[in-house]
């Protein structure tokens, strides 16, 4: 693939993203702004996770219609320095088949004292 077409694909993905987020926030008041907060409160105490180990922990936060406004999140939360990308992992979750994931570092979290 091209390196044009490469960016097409990641800009139509940040679209979507997006979209979805901007339906999750249609179905549940605020859930952008809920979802940034637990992809906050994660990094805090977490030095590097993936967005899987947020929506696992955010038990709490009512599932989106479309799981793809996390990606939304994600991009906001790196956006705003929460955290960077440290490197290429993959999924835990069975239906995944081992996809590549991001994993973040964060730049936020505490540490041991």
């Amino acid at each position: 693939m091209s390196s044009v077409g490469t960016q097409l694909g990641f800009d139509l993905a940040r679209a979507g993203a997006a979209r979805a987020a901007e339906h999750a926030d249609r179905a549940h008041a605020d859930w952008s702004d809920l979802a940034l907060q637990a992809f906050r409160d994660h990094a805090v105490s977490h030095t590097q996770f993936s967005t899987e180990d947020v929506i696992a922990a955010a038990v709490k936060l009512p599932s989106p219609p479309d799981k793809r406004a996390w990606g939304q999140v994600a991009i906001k939360a790196r956006r705003l320095g929460i955290c960077v990308k440290s490197h290429i992992g993959t999924s835990k979750l069975p239906h995944a088949h081992g996809r590549w994931i991001t994993v973040w570092a964060s730049n936020i979290a505490r540490s041991a004292a």
